[in-house]
């Protein structure tokens, strides 16, 4: 046997449930079809008299998920997708088992997020025309106002605006200015 790259066997109680024996079958095949994506042997469903999966009143059985010792395993299970793979195997496994079907869930519907929105301009030193309004359209009117008296800046902002933002943006747009 060819000890680099071996997959998991799936164990039973010798005398295993027949829902025992189904959920064997039904995960193996579902881990199986991870482990042989990768180029490891399947080394098949077993029976065997381990305490863990002997003394329960449930259908039991016991997966093992490849071996640190064993080159190819080793370096397979040490990647966080192929852990992941595995997980999901064994999820589908026990669903298809158990018949077990995915909850599909609706997302409640966005609700409107009432903005205000906030224009100021710049004369001078000076900030003046503040103006708020939950309606951005309002500000035309203030702002061709604003143009014809020369303000050099008009600045219109939702109030939940991070002004952290305006600054960064501002340096990408004039990089010589910082």
């Amino acid at each position: 046997m060819n000890l680099a790259s071996l997959t998991s066997p799936a164990y039973v109680y010798r005398s295993a449930s027949v829902k025992s024996r189904e959920a064997q079958d039904d995960i193996h095949a579902s881990v199986v079809a991870v482990t042989k994506s990768r180029g490891w042997k399947d080394r098949g469903q077993k029976t065997a008299g381990f305490y863990v999966i002997k003394n329960t009143r449930m259908p039991a059985l016991l997966t093992e998920n490849g071996f640190i010792d064993t080159g190819s395993n080793a370096d397979d299970l040490k990647q966080a997708s192929f852990i992941q793979a595995l997980g999901v195997a064994h999820a589908k496994g026990i669903a298809a088992a158990f018949g077990l079907r995915r909850k599909v869930t609706t997302p409640p519907p966005e609700q409107e997020i009432e903005s205000i929105y906030d224009m100021s301009y710049l004369k001078g030193n000076e900030l003046e025309g503040r103006r708020s309004t939950r309606h951005p359209e309002e500000f035309l009117p203030h702002l061709e106002w604003a143009m014809r008296a020369h303000a050099q800046c008009v600045l219109i902002l939702r109030r939940d605006f991070d002004l952290r933002n305006l600054q960064n943006a501002l340096n990408k747009m004039f990089p010589d200015n910082k």
